[in-house]
């Protein structure tokens, strides 16, 4: 089940996946209205394999903040389309904080009965309301003694609910009225169930003039988009999720459990949107 894979936390055993993201431009980009797709690919030895694709809303009366449309299909990025997966979207109070959301429906949607069903044959219907499965928020970077505070890196926080099979069997699946992640993390009220990210902190290299990563050769462009995000709590810094340029618009993304490949690439969405 191919839906089942994507939005499912990978198993340990699988170690890390290796995956690439390829930007395609849009002429409506310069418009300021969106339009660019970004589509994620599984590297393999016989070649790559398309998984996920996300289409930035246009801007307009119901889209005033940033959001993306996830499918496992090209092209499927319509809710009424069978491939769509969820929606990535900046917050109402900051566009430097971001909500993923499974392919349910908004409070609103169900209320007013404005639900949009999947019409192609064999498509997956969830009438149900939609649920968070992962949050991300950016600030800006700390000044450190003898480095350009204006040129630091990003600090990142992450909270991810640890997803089902997608049809809403699993045991962290979050009420209709729950607090939002980013919420409870900052109340220090995170469950179990519910796991918390931070950025790796690059160092500053003298030589270079610049803050540095070792991404082992999986990147090969500076970049602030660029980035490792390890468990909050984990000494060890064991990379979970890193992402980089390889070229104008090109990167890698390697992720591992506890991610989904959905929630895996839902945050490197918002490496492109954060200022």
């Amino acid at each position: 089940d191919l839906r089942a894979f994507l939005v499912t936390s990978v198993p340990k055993s699988a170690g890390t996946v290796k995956c690439c993201v390829r930007r395609q431009r849009s002429s409506l980009q310069k418009l300021g209205q969106g339009g660019e797709t970004y589509s994620l690919y599984l590297e393999g030895d016989d070649g790559d394999r398309f998984m996920l694709s996300a289409c930035k809303r246009t801007s307009g009366l119901l889209h005033k903040t940033s959001a993306f449309a996830i499918t496992m299909r090209p092209g499927e990025f319509a809710r009424e389309q069978g491939g769509f997966l969820g929606e990535l979207r900046a917050t109402s109070r900051s566009a430097d904080e971001f909500q993923l959301f499974d392919d349910g429906y908004s409070h609103e949607e169900i209320e007013k009965g404005n639900l949009k069903l999947p019409s192609s044959p064999g498509a997956y219907v969830n009438p149900r309301v939609r649920q968070e499965i992962g949050a991300v928020a950016y600030a800006p970077a700390e000044a450190d003694l003898g480095t350009p505070a204006s040129d630091g890196p990003r600090q990142m926080q992450v909270v991810l609910a640890q997803p089902g099979d997608g049809r809403g069997a699993t045991t962290a699946r979050r009420t209709s009225g729950a607090t939002p992640l980013l919420d409870k993390m900052r109340a220090g009220v995170l469950t179990s169930t519910e796991v918390m990210l931070t950025n790796r902190v690059p160092r500053w290299n003298a030589r270079l003039q610049a803050y540095v990563l070792n991404f082992n050769g999986r990147v090969t462009q500076a970049s602030v988009k660029n980035f490792q995000l390890v468990e909050s709590d984990d000494t060890a810094e064991k990379i979970r999720l890193q992402f980089g340029r390889t070229s104008k618009d090109s990167f890698t993304m390697d992720f591992t459990y506890p991610l989904s490949p959905l929630q895996a690439f839902a945050i490197t969405l918002t490496s492109f949107e954060s200022k």
